[in-house]
């Protein structure tokens, strides 16, 4: 007879489940990995990321996380974003300019990464500060 699963997650129990299905909702990511999971003949439940043998999907950052911290960024669109904001300094401008056309052709070759909007950013205030520098040099 084969052993018989249940889960516990968000406050829902599910089972009895096969080794199969569990399998089946761990790769789907059905089975989230701080879901309880317990079987006949074990003394209590244990995490499904503790299950020996269980093969979770690696977990991702969360959405939330790419608001505070860069995930997937190209790295010349993270450095236009930078300069864009030291372009009110006006000295800055022209490399916020450089960085952020440079940034969005590499992301227009490259659609898997992110940093489109940093880039556009560079560009538009190294557009705007190296006009206004130009300006004041002329006046």
């Amino acid at each position: 007879m084969q052993r018989q699963y249940w889960v516990r997650a968000q406050m829902q129990t599910a089972g009895p489940l096969s080794w199969e299905e569990l399998q089946r909702w761990a790769v789907s990511g059905t089975l989230p990995p701080s879901a309880e999971v317990s079987a006949d003949g074990w003394s209590g439940s244990v995490a499904a990321a503790q299950v020996p043998g269980l093969h979770l999907p690696s977990s991702a950052p969360p959405a939330e996380a790419s608001l505070l911290m860069p995930t997937n960024v190209d790295g010349v669109a993270l450095v236009a974003g930078y300069l864009g904001l030291t372009a009110v300094t006006v000295v800055g401008a022209p490399f916020a300019l450089a960085a952020g056309l440079w940034a969005l052709v590499r992301l227009r070759q490259n659609p898997t990464r992110n940093g489109k909007g940093r880039a556009v950013f560079g560009v538009v205030m190294g557009v705007v500060f190296s006009t206004l520098g130009l300006v004041a040099l002329v006046v």
